[in-house]
């Protein structure tokens, strides 16, 4: 089993400290450019209640834009990438965000280059961390069975860190190690899927 250790930051796969911030990068290729379509979603469970006590993190495809939402007690952060979907081929697509006191900042990656950059909002989501039932990740569509996604993805991968733009430009068209109990590496890369 996985060894946690905060002081080297191996804690629950899925939460959010904002200052670390996260990165989600993936391989995608959508049914059409129309529509709603759910990404992934990381939640505490499936109902309203439980989603606000402890949080949300949420990645959309809304038409052809990218909707990033994350929601913790009473502050939403949504906000769009638009226009970065251009066709229905495979592409490479990254987001990233992180929430400090200048507020939550977000940017998304297409093919390893930086495509959009949302200035600081002035919200604070200090974290996103899991209770009792932990927090859960479903890859397609939300925890109430909503927005299924028709299209195709590869190479899924969370990190518990905003990745920096090189970083996301070095290893975005190549498969990637991970960390075990005895070695370090990559221990922010919290879910790596290859399907």
């Amino acid at each position: 089993s996985m060894i946690y250790n905060e002081s080297k930051k191996r804690t629950s796969a899925f939460e959010f400290r904002g200052e670390d911030g996260i990165t989600v990068e993936f391989w995608f290729k959508p049914h059409s450019l129309s529509g709603t379509r759910n990404i992934f979603h990381v939640s505490a469970s499936h109902d309203d209640v439980n989603k606000y006590q402890v949080g949300e993190i949420k990645l959309e495809q809304n038409s052809a834009n990218f909707q990033i939402t994350l929601n913790s007690g009473s502050v939403e952060f949504t906000e769009p990438f638009t226009n970065i979907l251009t066709d229905t081929d495979w592409n490479h697509y990254a987001v990233t965000v992180v929430s400090d006191s200048a507020g939550i900042t977000a940017k998304s990656y297409k093919n390893g280059q930086l495509f959009q950059h949302l200035t600081p909002v002035s919200k604070n989501i200090p974290h996103i961390l899991p209770m009792s039932n932990g927090l859960n990740m479903r890859i397609g569509k939300t925890h109430q069975d909503t927005n299924l996604l028709t299209g195709s993805i590869d190479e899924f991968r969370f990190w518990k860190t905003a990745r920096t733009p090189e970083d996301i430009f070095n290893t975005w068209f190549i498969p990637i190690g991970g960390g075990t109990n005895e070695h370090d590496a990559n221990i922010a890369l919290s879910c790596y899927l290859k399907f």
